[in-house]
């Protein structure tokens, strides 16, 4: 007497590529191709965040406080949009699929005097999937930030995601006391 279960070849392939499916999506994979559903330029917008928590485009020239931190150290607030780069909605799942995130401060001999280069940062979906923000970026000096009240810095940002697109911005900021 057989004791075996007779299973049809169909219906066991059928079964091996849903276990396949499920563990790839439990692994933080995507079935579609997030780069393919890009279109148009990429663009970023270097800004800071308002009083209120949204994003605020900064205009060359304008002052923007230093910040002292509870550890002693000092940075300015940092804020970047992005159009048409590839992040993903769930940061947690996706944490390998995080856009690299440059922001740098210069002086005017175009000394970095503070910043970060290619830290991966989640961002909010805004209007639109293919767009978004990261708010509240600390943009942290090498020195005390009370060195540079007055000096008029260059704020750059770049953004690069995981489908080798990027885009970068800058601003000229004078440096005003913290708060």
């Amino acid at each position: 007497m057989r004791t075996h279960l007779s299973v049809r070849p169909t219906v066991m392939r059928a079964a091996l590529a849903l276990v396949a499916l499920t563990a790839f999506a439990l692994a933080g994979g995507s079935a579609c191709d997030p780069c393919g559903e890009i279109e148009g330029a990429a663009a970023a917008e270097v800004g800071t965040a308002d009083s209120a928590g949204a994003f605020a485009p900064i205009e060359d020239g304008q002052s923007l406080p230093y910040v002292r931190g509870i550890q002693g150290g000092t940075h300015v607030e940092g804020s970047v949009r992005i159009d048409n780069l590839f992040f993903p909605e769930d940061a947690f799942l996706s944490e390998a699929e995080l856009p690299l995130v440059t922001f740098t401060l210069h002086d005017s001999a175009a000394v970095q005097v503070g910043g970060f280069q290619d830290e991966p940062q989640p961002f909010s979906p805004t209007a639109g999937r293919q767009q978004g923000e990261r708010l509240g970026v600390e943009v942290r000096f090498f020195a005390d930030g009370s060195e540079f009240v007055g000096d008029t810095l260059r704020l750059f940002v770049e953004v690069k995601d995981t489908c080798g697109q990027r885009a970068s911005d800058e601003r000229t900021i004078v440096i005003a006391e913290g708060a």
